[in-house]
């Protein structure tokens, strides 16, 4: 439950990262969702089926192995039709493996659980070689820079070179630069 937040507010902003002109998300997120609740509104109506999809158990399953990572991974769908509770799972697990328990709160970069850190970032940079939705790309860029590190920068400007999207190419530039911890005022 403790990465619920987290992980709905991560796929909120997903939601919004993929919109070209920030001037009409309402619009486009109305337009493209339909009849469905709103990301709060559904959220509050499953709550009991979110807290237990988010548990310690249940998301350490996800990094179990490369195989359980990819079929998370593999029920991400182009905009909006991707299940609320898989986003939700997707973003828990991202929050998961960054997870120090008895760490300090300032040392939040460092995981202790770096077995799985790496399953989960394997598998999120294979799924974003074989993206060929924009959406579906960003999703997984975006669960990249709260998971990735440094050291898998090539790796992700490789597995997103096939993308031809500008949105897409800005998002990459964001992420390597947070990686790298090149941002003004780091």
């Amino acid at each position: 439950m403790k990465y619920t937040l987290l992980a709905a507010i991560a796929a909120l902003g997903l939601s919004l990262s993929a919109a070209t002109d920030y001037t009409k998300i309402g619009a486009a997120t109305a337009d493209a969702a339909g009849d469905a609740p709103l990301g709060t509104a559904w959220h509050a109506q499953h709550i009991e089926e979110v807290n237990e999809a988010t548990t310690d158990d249940a998301l350490e399953a996800f990094v179990d192995s490369e195989t359980a990572a990819a079929e998370l991974l593999s029920r991400i769908k182009p905009g909006y039709q991707t299940d609320p509770l898989d986003a939700i799972r997707i973003g828990a697990v991202t929050q998961y493996v960054m997870a120090n328990a008895g760490a300090k709160w300032y040392e939040f970069w460092k995981s202790s659980r770096s077995g799985e850190r790496a399953i989960w970032v394997g598998a999120l940079v294979k799924a974003l070689s074989g993206a060929k939705d924009e959406y579906v790309a960003i999703f997984l860029l975006d669960q990249l820079r709260w998971c990735a590190d440094e050291g898998k920068v090539d790796a992700i400007k490789a597995a997103a070179a096939h993308l031809d999207s500008k949105n897409v190419a800005s998002l990459l530039e964001q992420v390597v630069r947070e990686l790298k911890r090149e941002c003004p005022g780091l």
